[in-house]
């Protein structure tokens, strides 16, 4: 009896968890770009400002790194797209501001 009052509290929590999780006040929604199959991405904010790195297909079905600094209201302020030259995949995967008003990209870029 006991084991079965744990167990259903343990579900209990559980999925008050997974409805926390799921219910997210959304201030707005972008698309930007066509990721690869491989969609790593990152983001951080820089102030009240949206710093986000991902990737996105071209042209010749390669990726390259996107970068794109969006507003509070979902406005892109600016988009950079990086591309190695060597006509393979390149991936954002990390991205961080300085005090300088940097911003730091990691990702990986094949050869």
């Amino acid at each position: 009896m006991k084991f079965r009052l744990f167990l259903t509290s343990i579900i209990l929590v559980w999925a008050a968890c997974l409805i926390a999780q799921v219910t997210i006040n959304k201030e707005w929604v972008v698309s930007d770009g066509e990721p690869d199959q491989i969609d790593w991405s990152a983001s951080t904010l820089d102030g009240s400002n949206l710093l986000v790195t991902s990737n996105t297909k071209t042209p010749n079905g390669t990726t390259n790194v996107l970068t794109i600094k969006y507003d509070k209201d979902g406005s892109s302020i600016w988009k950079e797209e990086f591309d190695s030259g060597n006509n393979e995949n390149d991936y954002g995967a990390a991205i961080a501001p300085d005090a300088y008003g940097n911003i730091y990209v990691a990702g990986a870029i094949t050869n």
